[in-house]
């Protein structure tokens, strides 16, 4: 599952604290162990995070065949 998110209200707080660095940390960081939880029937690449200044956030999810 490909999914880009192209809008992120915790970016913009993040970056209106002056701490995008700490938000990439709490809020970006997460969604990886998140996928983590599933004992190796989730992966999650993500190339890029608007945290980070790109234009969108970019999830591939890829989950083991059943």
């Amino acid at each position: 599952m490909d999914i880009d998110v192209t809008r992120c209200r915790f970016a913009g707080f993040f970056r209106t604290l002056g701490e995008p660095a700490l938000g990439a940390l709490l809020i970006c960081e997460a969604d990886f162990d998140i996928a983590a939880a599933g004992d190796g029937e989730v992966s999650l690449e993500r190339a890029q995070t608007i945290m980070q200044g790109a234009p969108s956030c970019t999830f591939r999810y890829r989950f083991a065949p059943r």
